[in-house]
């Protein structure tokens, strides 16, 4: 069998940056620890009963993890079953989510607020994962840590588990250092095919698992779009503005390498798109690597698959085939393919696998699930070289890794790349404060230079700088491949730029491919942003992601650039007015944020150190006090009522007013000040499924009805030609929460009442 390494680089160099936390105590991976749960009998028995298999009502529970060097218990966690209902939750050995925050609020163990047991019952190694997760750390890609541990549960042995990360917003903001921005779960199968313009044609595709108050998929729809829509010629250059793109190369070699099958190449499954606010680009994170190196159910050998071709034929994947499209992107998946066999994937990861196997057999041999009903004791010794005699892979994982790389080095067409440029950051800076530019720049030759271009307000001239990794001159580290380049202090105005790198062989690359990256260099007197709506007494009407009505502040972009919100504060104190920075994102032209302001930073970066006063005091967003103490905006306002918002009757620049339909996140909603003499008779209230509407005095006025949920979103709108008095409305079709009631007359005057739906 030929198994050659060989190197395509002529320089030496790190593959990729790490971008993943260190596994520290709860995921150590040379030891195995002991995961406790305590549990009610009956609710044990309740929870295995076939009947309630698709349930996921978190159980109370008691926790306790022990690695040999730290011990803790959690009193009172959630407890429940997790995985797919037609297959996985059927198993004998099940797999189990645990919520340290559920029950408990904002409780943590090193940063992780849920813990997921997996059982790995198809994978007799246990282990196809977490070999999948050292790879992508490996390769500089966001990867779920895991490690293997042993479960108890009322003191039974259960056996050997992954504890594997949870993809959420502690995940995303150690990756990605923001966790605004959204993320969306792809929702079995999603093929990123184009349905239409409307971005709720996108809801069955995907679950948006971050600011669900807000739920809005535009920026999905938006980037879904510029995918399928973009003519190919073009592709380079406007995908660029939307996607990490470079990290998907690498995430294709990756695929390719382990034969993941079960991912979005080939099934549509298995991963996450997350909105990097700071970087404005979609960052796709790939999870759940059990059927890989060699496991196939779909009849293919994938030791041997084209690596040109990879996703199926039945099926379009516009996120891969388009990209295979454009040579320079298919000559750098060839590049991270043969390199990560020169650096990682090959022999010397069998010394890796050997550790592990040896690390887990004591547990696995009396792991008697592990045994049932397929599976022997030395089916698990022999699957880590060769495929044992019951087993649904075709391969050991040795077996297979020597395979695959047989079969890409026989398949890659070797070419010298260009310059590969990535992860471009600035400092967002002010007027007369300098541009400090970084950005990864690797190559298969040497860089022979590396040059930030520039032209700047109504000065069309560009300007080229020269970028350094020497560890001077502004650069904090030598030869880490991230160089720097410092513009000087500019005006005010639009600065233009892009990144161009050289290597020896002449080869160039400009990142954007076409036309710039833009800055909008401001100064305290004309940034277009304004506090927009608030309510300082929230009892009823908006939620945070804990479940807790707090008080909020929204703010809007009334401009037409994105503004960089990490330079700048909200406060409560006229005297402090730094006492609260917000998050490292920008606020993007006519979006909305919202801001909580409970006091309790813990709970995430939109959670800010001060309250709002019911009584009345003062709010307004500052720059830094070394730069203005005048504020950007400002509001000094009176006593509030419970549940009614107080905002602008016009996004960004119109007057305040408290006759509004709550609506954070979204644009206001004036429900008119004039009074209305018609009055208004709902019951029940809290209502379930019929609401009786009944309108005295109306005079027979042409009015228009309509309800609203307290996000702003109509439900129905009816006018008294369709309605008659006494009406009765069926709620039916709605689910929980608070709605509102809006009547308009002919001369446009409005009144509003608030509903309570309870089902």
């Amino acid at each position: 069998m030929k198994f050659i390494l060989f190197s395509l680089i002529i320089f030496p160099f790190v593959l990729t940056a790490q971008i993943n936390p260190p596994n520290g105590e709860l995921f150590t991976d040379n030891l195995v620890p002991r995961m406790d749960i305590y549990i009610h009998p009956d609710s044990l028995a309740w929870l295995y009963d076939e009947e309630n298999l698709a349930s996921d009502y978190y159980f109370h529970a008691d926790f306790s993890f022990d690695n040999g060097t730290v011990q803790q218990d959690f009193d009172n966690v959630g407890f429940r079953l997790r995985g797919n209902v037609a297959n996985a939750r059927k198993e004998e050995k099940k797999s189990f989510k645990i919520s340290l925050n559920t029950y408990e609020p904002g409780r943590k163990f090193e940063g992780i607020e849920k813990i997921n047991l997996n059982a790995i019952t198809g994978d007799v190694t246990l282990s196809r994962p977490k070999f999948c997760s050292d790879l992508r750390d490996f390769m500089g890609l966001p990867a779920i840590r895991s490690n293997h541990v042993r479960l108890y549960i009322n003191d039974e042995y259960k056996g050997v588990y992954l504890n594997a990360e949870q993809v959420d917003e502690e995940f995303i903001k150690s990756r990605f250092g923001n966790k605004s921005g959204n993320l969306y779960k792809a929702v079995q199968p999603s093929d990123l095919n184009f349905i239409s313009d409307n971005p709720r044609s996108y809801i069955n595709d995907f679950e948006l698992k971050t600011n669900k108050h807000v739920d809005d998929f535009s920026d999905l729809s938006d980037f879904i779009d510029v995918l399928n829509n973009t003519p190919i010629e073009l592709f380079p250059c406007e995908f660029e503005k939307v996607f990490n793109i470079d990290n998907y190369l690498k995430i294709i070699a990756f695929d390719i390498l382990t034969g993941n099958w079960d991912g979005y190449i080939w099934n549509a499954n298995n991963y996450y798109l997350y909105h990097n606010l700071e970087t404005d680009l979609f960052e796709f994170i790939g999870h759940d690597f059990d059927l890989t190196f060699g496991t196939d159910w779909v009849g293919l050998d994938w030791t041997q698959r084209n690596i040109y071709s990879w996703s199926r034929d039945d099926e379009y994947r516009p996120l891969y085939e388009r990209i295979m499209q454009i040579p320079m992107y298919k000559e750098r998946v060839t590049y991270y393919l043969l390199e990560t066999i020169n650096q990682y994937f090959n022999e010397n990861l069998f010394e890796e696998i050997d550790a592990t196997k040896d690390l887990i057999k004591p547990y696995a041999e009396i792991d008697t699930f592990l045994i049932k009903p397929w599976f022997t004791f030395d089916d698990f010794l022999q699957a880590f070289d060769q495929v044992p005699p019951q087993s649904i892979s075709d391969y050991g994982i040795k077996d297979y890794i020597k395979l695959r790389i047989e079969s890409i080095q026989d398949q890659a067409i070797i070419s010298d790349i260009a310059p590969i440029i990535s992860n471009i950051k600035n400092n967002h800076p002010l007027e007369n404060f300098d541009l400090i530019v970084t950005a990864k720049v690797m190559d298969d030759q040497e860089v022979q230079s590396v040059e930030i271009c520039y032209e700047s307000g109504s000065n069309s001239q560009q300007t080229c700088l020269f970028m350094n990794d020497n560890g001077t001159d502004g650069d904090p580290q030598a030869d880490d491949q991230i160089y720097t380049g410092i513009v000087p202090a500019l005006a005010v105005g639009e600065l233009k730029y892009f990144i161009k790198a050289t290597d020896n062989n002449q080869q160039e690359t400009s990142f954007p491919s076409c036309g710039n990256k833009v800055l909008n260099i401001t100064n305290e007197n004309n940034i277009n942003l304004s506090l927009n709506e608030l309510m300082a007494s929230n009892e009823t009407i908006h939620s945070d992601g804990k479940g807790e009505f707090d008080d909020w502040i929204e703010i809007y972009n009334y401009g037409n650039t994105p503004i960089f919100l990490g330079d700048k504060y909200l406060s409560d104190n006229g005297e402090n007015i730094n006492k609260w920075k917000m998050p490292n994102i920008f606020i993007h032209p006519k979006r909305h944020l919202v801001f909580w302001a409970d006091k309790d930073e813990g709970q995430g970066d939109f959670h800010t150190n001060f309250k709002l006063s019911s009584a009345g005091e003062e709010i307004g967003i500052y720059l830094d006090e070394s730069i203005s103490s005048e504020p950007i905006d400002f509001l000094l306002y009176e006593n509030q009522e419970t549940d009614i918002p107080i905002g602008r009757n016009e996004d960004g620049r119109g007057e305040w007013t408290t006759s509004l339909i709550p609506t954070p996140g979204k644009p206001n909603l004036n429900i008119g000040e004039e009074a209305m003499d018609i009055e208004i008779n709902l019951y029940p209230n809290p209502a379930s499924s019929i609401l009786q509407l009944d309108l005295i005095n109306h005079e027979e006025q042409e009015l228009i009805i309509s309800l609203f949920n307290n996000m702003g979103k109509k439900f129905f709108q009816i006018t008294t030609d369709e309605f008659l008095v006494n009406k009765q409305f069926d709620l039916d079709s709605l689910i929980s929460g608070i709605y509102f009631v809006r009547i308009v007359d002919q001369f446009s005057v409005s009144r509003s009442e608030k509903i309570m739906i309870i089902k």
